[in-house]
């Protein structure tokens, strides 16, 4: 088995395969949207409980892409790569 490097990059994509996994677990056949009780039953504490941040256009329902942005938010590797970013911006004057 060949284990690929740990970087920011890989670490991120292997937490997004996760978080699609267990998103379709939850979701079950329903396909792409989840809702509170769903969450609550697949035993996803951390969804059901900030669901309506998650569900951002409030139908009830969230979507993969709404649970990604939040748990993104939350990312300290996505963190590090905004505040890279945020650094590359800063312009030092002497």
């Amino acid at each position: 088995t060949v284990v690929p490097p740990m970087r920011p990059e890989t670490i991120q994509k292997a937490m997004d395969d996760q978080l699609k996994a267990k998103f379709e677990e939850a979701a079950g056949t329903s396909g792409n949207l989840l809702t509170a009780k769903q969450a609550r039953d697949a035993g996803w504490g951390l969804i059901s409980d900030h669901f309506a941040k998650i569900d951002l256009n409030k139908d009830g329902f969230a979507t993969f892409a709404e649970v990604q942005a939040y748990m993104d938010a939350r990312s300290p590797v996505k963190q590090r790569a905004r505040a890279t970013e945020a650094a590359k911006a800063v312009q030092v004057i002497q």
